[in-house]
């Protein structure tokens, strides 16, 4: 059942809801409280897909969907790119860390913000041999 606050207003109500569809109503409602009933005036009824984040289909408002809902691989649990990573606009989307960005992410041992050797974390984001390398954006030291 669906219900709305204040005074008239037109409202769309979810009404029943399987699996990402929303089979819904438009409602023209009054009063101080009001809950949809038979009596209410409707506008409009029809159906309309609800994004699923992490199905591996972009819908709607997702920015990536790489088919699950996995924290720290890229794509968040809100189908959203995640800090140091970039991701495809396919579906499903690919994620990958951005190697020297400073946000040691993905499979990154080391992100020091550049794409300098010799330094301790290497071009690619891997710790160099006889190296230590600790925080985001990495400072490594030498053992």
């Amino acid at each position: 059942m669906a219900t709305a606050l204040g005074g008239p207003r037109t409202m769309i109500a979810c009404m029943s809801r399987k699996a990402s569809t929303c089979l819904f109503v438009v409602l023209c409602v009054s009063g101080a409280r009001h809950s949809a009933a038979a009596s209410d005036d409707v506008i409009f009824r029809g159906g309309f897909d609800i994004p699923v984040c992490g199905n591996g289909a972009l819908q709607g408002i997702e920015v990536c969907d790489d088919g699950n809902v996995t924290v720290g691989d890229g794509c968040s649990d809100k189908c959203e790119v995640e800090n140091g990573f970039v991701c495809t606009a396919q579906s499903p989307s690919e994620c990958a860390a951005i190697c020297a960005d400073g946000i040691k992410a993905g499979a990154e041992q080391c992100d020091d913000a550049n794409f300098v050797n010799g330094d301790g974390c290497s071009s690619s984001c891997q710790i160099e041999t006889g190296y230590m390398c600790v925080g985001s954006p990495s400072v490594c030291t030498k053992l």
